[in-house]
């Protein structure tokens, strides 16, 4: 279940507008709308790249956190229970979103984003602190 941080509507290209030369003002008028539509997408593909590259964040994180499960069960049980009531709470969080003013968006979605990496960094440290003890181990 990926953990959603930016949520961002499909965003449609922009169509070509045709400029006559009979009026100087409608022109700039359109010109002016071709570029605010221009920079609304390159906006949301921001968002999309940025959306894009938490969730393959995410999707190691769940690999890491199974990976820890065939080396210390009693550790990926502690942090199983703990990412997925993470990811219920951001899901339950996604569905409420657009009714919150943007200044909460923000603060929620920066908790979200914490709680999120301070986890993975968890689990892959103690991954990692698993594997290195079991190949101490004689």
């Amino acid at each position: 279940m990926p953990l959603i941080f930016l949520v961002c509507g499909c965003q449609q290209t922009p169509h070509s507008v045709r400029v006559t030369p009979q009026s100087q003002d409608l022109s700039t008028s359109e010109s002016a709308n071709t570029s605010e539509i221009a920079n609304a997408n390159a906006n949301a593909n921001t968002h999309s790249v940025k959306y894009i590259e938490e969730s393959e964040k995410l999707k190691i994180c769940q690999a890491q956190l199974e990976a820890l499960q065939s080396v210390s069960q009693p550790e990926y049980k502690k942090f199983h229970g703990t990412f997925d009531y993470l990811m219920k709470s951001a899901a339950q969080y996604n569905g409420l979103r657009k009714n919150i003013d943007p200044n909460t968006q923000d603060t929620v979605d920066s908790l979200y984003h914490y709680r999120a990496n301070q986890l993975c960094s968890r689990i892959a440290q103690t991954l990692m602190d698993s594997l290195v003890s079991k190949g101490e181990a004689r």
